[in-house]
């Protein structure tokens, strides 16, 4: 079984790379690339976005939703969850 925390706190980390031609990612594509629900990683989403760690970063038109990308704060912190302890 999976733990809920530990998804919803990849999403934010996540979340916004630039994974993809379009410049950008959402809930839905991280839920999906980390194949879980989106009710699991929409906590770490919602802190990421509060904590500045993602932003937005334009639209994709075809499905008309906001693609947000990692912030140089972002980066950052992601960068230093990486770093052995």
């Amino acid at each position: 079984m999976r733990d809920a925390g530990r998804d919803s706190n990849r999403a934010g980390a996540w979340g916004s790379r630039d994974r993809d031609g379009s410049g950008g990612a959402n809930l839905r594509l991280v839920a999906w690339e980390l194949s879980v629900e989106e009710r699991r990683v929409a906590d770490g989403w919602e802190q990421a976005v509060n904590d500045g760690l993602i932003k937005v970063a334009g639209r994709d038109a075809a499905n008309d939703e906001e693609l947000w990308r990692l912030t140089p704060g972002g980066w950052s912190a992601l960068a230093s969850a990486r770093e052995p302890r």
